[in-house]
């Protein structure tokens, strides 16, 4: 290993590697202001859904259904913490490993996943990818506790074609969880110069971002046409006016939602 310093200089060759981020495109704090997809299907993973007892441990299958010619996949697995708690994730398919596998934000109720493969894969359906196990910490049904969305690691997957797709659970009874509208926490939170807020449409549509301070003041609107899917706009701290807690509020026709997020100097 090199110990690089000002009156050391050297030159070393050195390779990248950009983690949880299957189409090599994904810019979190690109500048660009806003970030449209339009997805040609979706990648379904199986979940058979059971009551939960407190107390109990529990461990969770997720299956492949439709898994034909997928180039990779990622999402955020995000389960309800005053139900479930998490206490450990196993690979169980060949291509998997614990590195396929974020943790990081477990105690905030959130497992991230990312994989990628070297061409086109399909698996038999109900062929088990991985296993969560959760411990119950009330009493509940699985399939209101647990979701696919991307809260932390945008859903999607790419096809033979490179085409993107949605990503769903679908539990067994026909609940099917994950594209629904979601309006996300921005990122980062509190943050200096810029910020990323993302939202998840079922459907295309139009939709309004508006920031505004505790005082109801509009220090900033957002309005267009979105896609269906994984969205995200970019502020920057330029647009904004004042430090503090401000509150942001996404509005389509049918659908409303609104946070927090904290601005620094």
């Amino acid at each position: 290993m090199f110990n690089l310093t000002n009156n050391d200089p050297k030159t070393a060759n050195f390779v990248a590697v950009k983690v949880g981020d299957v189409s090599g495109d994904h810019t979190p704090n690109s500048l660009l202001g806003t970030e449209t997809r339009n997805s040609v299907g979706t990648l379904m993973f199986g979940i058979a859904d059971q009551k939960l007892v407190a107390g109990q441990e529990y461990t969770v299958a997720v299956t492949a259904e439709n898994f034909t010619g997928v180039q990779g996949y990622q999402y955020t697995m995000e389960f309800d913490a005053n139900v479930v708690e998490f206490v450990d994730v196993t690979a169980n398919w060949a291509d998997l490993s614990t590195s396929n596998f974020g943790r990081a934000k477990v105690a905030e109720g959130t497992l991230t996943t990312s994989w990628n493969g070297a061409t086109p894969t399909t698996l038999a359906d109900g062929e088990v990818l991985y296993t969560v196990t959760f411990r119950a910490v009330a009493n509940g049904q699985l399939s209101q506790a647990l979701k696919v969305n991307s809260r932390v690691t945008v859903a999607e997957a790419y096809d033979a074609n490179e085409e993107l797709l949605d990503v769903q659970f679908r539990f067994d009874g026909g609940v099917v969880i994950g594209g629904g509208f979601e309006l996300y926490q921005n990122e980062p939170n509190p943050f200096r110069d810029v910020t990323v807020i993302g939202f998840n449409l079922p459907t295309a549509s139009t939709a309004t971002l508006k920031v505004y301070d505790v005082t109801g003041k509009v220090m900033k609107v957002v309005s267009g046409d979105f896609a269906k899917g994984y969205n995200a706009i970019t502020l920057t701290r330029a647009e904004i006016e004042g430090t503090g807690m401000l509150y942001y509020q996404l509005d389509t026709p049918t659908d409303s939602a609104t946070k927090r997020m904290i601005t620094v100097e």
